[in-house]
């Protein structure tokens, strides 16, 4: 019984450690994001994001120029020939997304990285670029360091 409660213990610990060391720079304040996981299925990763506007922009826009690094030097992005990125909201797929968002209110936003290294156990840097319906709400964010959790 000792046995599995510092087994139990050490996998609790390693993961809250693996989950701290994700960084986000949002680069506007009048977003936050939140990143949730980072969760692999098959040779796909599906990262899922929380993103809760705090100004009064009613609709967000995500851009193309977005790029995925992971930990085995390998490039990711949204380019038009062969994108290995695409952005789910409401059910949709697109490698881009004009959506409404209202003040306060957490909406789900779905990023799904296709044919990533089966070596690659975190994301080192993911940059993505987005703007609000007025043209002074943009930004980059950024997000350091972020563990693929694999089955």
């Amino acid at each position: 019984m000792r046995r599995l409660f510092i087994v139990v213990a050490a996998l609790f610990a390693a993961l809250t450690l693996a989950q701290a060391q994700a960084t986000i720079s949002p680069g506007n304040s009048a977003m936050e994001f939140q990143v949730k996981r980072a969760l692999a299925q098959g040779d796909d990763v599906i990262i899922d994001l929380m993103v809760t506007c705090k100004s009064n922009q009613s609709i967000f826009q995500l851009f193309e120029q977005t790029s995925i690094y992971d930990d085995e030097g390998n490039l990711y992005t949204t380019d038009l020939f062969g994108a290995k990125i695409q952005f789910e909201f409401d059910g949709k797929q697109s490698t881009s997304f004009r959506f409404p968002i209202e003040r306060g209110i957490q909406r789900k936003l779905r990023i799904i990285v296709h044919n990533v290294d089966e070596y690659a156990s975190a994301f080192s840097l993911i940059k993505i670029s987005y703007m609000g319906d007025n043209s002074s709400f943009s930004g980059v964010l950024s997000i350091k360091n972020l563990p693929i959790t694999r089955d």
